[in-house]
């Protein structure tokens, strides 16, 4: 529970400064604040880059503590020496920097204990509504350009090809009359 959420920055860099102060009035030159998570850390740093910084501050990372053995256990490895090397190599990993997200704990769990990762999921093919497939079904009677439909024109180029094919209309007979 945070219970500096209420305070303003500029409040919480006050009352850093002040503290900070304090400890150099009590003849102090160096202090070390254990377990800073990286709000704390922003603070310092503003106070060191606006020359606010009275003291030299040796500061440590809040480690996360809260691994993850239910998700490993989840993956199929069971309790025992092996699950917990994988579980120091990460905490390891995360104090490099890390496994910041809960997608990188889950993947570098996985690499760490030799399971390959899950095969990215096949996109499923997007199915046409009722609704597109009937207008796609009306789209070849939409008027063209000449303003017949593209079905209706479509059925005048096949008739003709089929007269011609059989020597009638007005093409069949010059091929037909050429051919004499």
């Amino acid at each position: 529970m945070d219970r500096t959420a209420h305070f303003s920055e500029a409040e919480k860099l006050d009352a850093l400064e002040q503290q900070l102060k304090r400890y150099v009035a009590a003849g102090l030159t160096t202090i070390g604040d254990r377990g800073t998570n990286p709000e704390q850390i922003a603070l310092y740093q503003k106070l060191k880059a606006t020359g606010r910084l009275p003291i030299r501050a040796v500061l440590t990372w809040l480690a996360n503590n809260s691994l993850p053995a239910a998700e490993l256990e989840s993956l199929g490895i069971a309790r025992g020496p092996q699950f917990e090397r994988i579980l120091e190599q990460l905490f390891a990993m995360q104090l490099r920097g890390k496994g910041k997200t809960a997608i990188d704990r889950t993947n570098l769990l996985r690499h760490i204990a030799g399971i390959k990762p899950e095969p990215p999921k096949p996109e499923k093919p997007e199915k046409k509504s009722a609704k597109a497939a009937s207008n796609s079904k009306h789209a070849a009677e939409k008027p063209t350009k000449a303003g017949k439909s593209a079905r209706t024109e479509k059925n005048a180029q096949s008739k003709g090809a089929e007269t011609a094919k059989a020597g009638r209309g007005a093409k069949g007979r010059v091929r037909a009359a050429a051919g004499r």
